[in-house]
C-alpha cells in the first residue's frame, strides 16, 4: 500500500518519512510550498508541492498516485488561507461551508473532502 504525507514545516515531516522509509513504506509527498523543508523532495517516492489554497489539486495527485490514506505531518500556517492566498474551487466551496475560520474546523472540512473521495485522513 501506498500512504500519502502532507508536509508542513518542522522537523517532524522529515522525522516521518525517514521512519517510513526504515519499514519499506511507499509514500508520496505533498508537500506544503513555504512551509515544507526541501529535504522532502528525497524522502518520499514521489514529491508534489502545492500550496494550501489547492485543495482540488491535493485530491488530484492523490488520486493520480492511487493514495488512499494520508497523514498531515508538521505546522502550516492557516492564517494565509484567510488573507492573502486565493482558493482553488473546492477549497472555496469548503471555507463557505465551515462553522467557524479555525484550525479545527478546517481540517475536519478537509478531511470530511478527503472522505467523500474515499482517501482517509490518518492520525
Amino acid at each position: 500500500m501506498k500512504y500519502g504525507l502532507i508536509a508542513g514545516s518542522g522537523r517532524f515531516p522529515i522525522l516521518a518519512l525517514e521512519t517510513a522509509r526504515a519499514l519499506g513504506h511507499e509514500v508520496v509527498v505533498i508537500a506544503i510550498k513555504e512551509n515544507a523543508p526541501p529535504e522532502v523532495e528525497q524522502l518520499g517516492t514521489s514529491c508534489h508541492w502545492i500550496t494550501i489554497a489547492e485543495l482540488g489539486k491535493l485530491i488530484d495527485i492523490l488520486h493520480k498516485e492511487q493514495v488512499t490514506e494520508v497523514v498531515m505531518a508538521g505546522q502550516v500556517k492557516h492564517t494565509s488561507l484567510f488573507s492573502t492566498l486565493k482558493p482553488d474551487w473546492r477549497l472555496f466551496k469548503l471555507l463557505l461551508s465551515l462553522p467557524s475560520r479555525n484550525t479545527d474546523a478546517l481540517i475536519g472540512g478537509v478531511q470530511a473532502e478527503l472522505a467523500k473521495e474515499g482517501i482517509r485522513l490518518a492520525d
